[in-house]
């Protein structure tokens, strides 16, 4: 049986099982040169059907991540079957892939997917997901294995955590790269190691993001507060005193490929304030990550963790002491492919999926 898994979100890609084997992942990149490339990968569909010598119609199922993308994009394959799959159960399935154990907890946490989610659990028990929940109020019917959306799904899930990391970066520090994409949250967070948060404390800059702990049903849920970024909430104030509107911000970025910031990490004091708030989010981030596993699972027990926010080493690491822990490796949106291709197998019966090795995408 050929399985096919779209990613279809930022790191779109593509990812095939041929009975019970991954035997392909790609990410779209790798041909188009472009960072975090977004919607059809058409590239990597090319590579991997001239590569395995496929023809569109004979994959058996394609699945395609995420709910919302896969309505806005118009492509589609001539596969005898295709369904759809929700942004964080990808996620989950991803772990559920590659994980080391068939006894485990999940959880997904990143910058936002499905229906403004960007949060969710997992439970896997035999190999078997006995239940799967995110915090957009989306869950899933175990016996049909179909997410539904309840009354929860009203639920407005507050901005998304990994927000509070990238818009900062962007806005206020300017990191991106010179076709004016982000997802440099990576280097503001290496910043931490250069100063502490009480630095940060005594800067005088203003900032009101802050997370707690909210008990719903099953799970104790994390929650957002404040805005994410420094100083004016709705402008990006340059050092040359501009006040500009922080939609004409990124309308600039994404199509002039003009980059407006607040601070210049050229200049020694702005690098030292941008370490000093690093230290500060990332004591909070820390806190909000062992708190909620603490209020979550069992102490020494297997955890497996995906999305975005997990490629925090330093949270990794305080998790990694109270844990079993397993950080899915394509964590962030380059693992939906993958996570798609394993609920396609997971829905088709497939209870294990075999890696056939480490090197899985194109060759150059």
């Amino acid at each position: 049986m050929r399985i096919l898994g779209i990613g279809l979100s930022h790191c779109a890609g593509v990812c095939l099982i041929e009975d019970g084997r991954i035997v392909f992942a790609q990410e779209e990149d790798r041909f188009s040169r472009r960072r975090r490339q977004k919607g059809w990968p058409a590239l990597s569909l090319e590579h991997l059907f001239r590569q395995h010598r496929l023809d569109e119609s004979e994959i058996d199922l394609c699945v395609l991540s995420d709910l919302q993308a896969s309505r806005r994009v118009p492509q589609r394959l001539r596969a005898k079957r295709t369904i759809t799959v929700h942004h964080h159960l990808a996620h989950v399935m991803s772990s559920w892939a590659l994980s080391p154990w068939t006894d485990f907890d999940a959880v997904s946490l990143d910058g936002g997917g499905d229906f403004s989610s960007w949060l969710s659990f997992g439970a896997v028990r035999g190999g078997k997901l006995l239940h799967w929940e995110s915090n957009c109020g989306s869950r899933l019917d175990v016996k049909r294995k179909q997410v539904k959306r309840g009354i929860l799904s009203r639920r407005n899930p507050g901005r998304p955590f990994g927000t509070y990391w990238s818009m900062p970066a962007v806005v206020n520090f300017g990191m991106v790269d010179r076709q004016g994409i982000a997802g440099y949250e990576g280097k503001l967070m290496g910043l931490a190691a250069h100063s502490n948060a009480e630095r940060f404390a005594q800067s005088g800059v203003r900032y009101d993001g802050a997370f707690s702990l909210r008990r719903r049903g099953r799970y104790t849920y994390l929650e957002t507060h404040g805005h994410p970024k420094l100083g004016d909430r709705d402008h990006c104030v340059t050092p040359d005193g501009q006040r500009v509107p922080l939609a004409e911000v990124r309308r600039l970025r994404k199509q002039e490929r003009r980059v407006l910031c607040e601070y210049e990490l050229s200049r020694a004091d702005h690098r030292q304030l941008a370490a000093d708030f690093a230290a500060m989010l990332q004591r909070r981030t820390d806190e909000a990550l062992i708190g909620l596993s603490a209020a979550n699972f069992t102490p020494g027990g297997p955890l497996v963790v995906s999305g975005g926010t997990f490629a925090n080493v330093l949270s990794n690491d305080l998790l990694n002491r109270r844990h079993r822990l397993f950080v899915t490796p394509p964590m962030g949106d380059e693992g939906l492919a993958l996570g798609a291709a394993a609920w396609g197998a997971y829905v088709s019966g497939i209870e294990r999926l075999q890696p056939t090795h480490l090197y899985l995408g194109f060759d150059a």
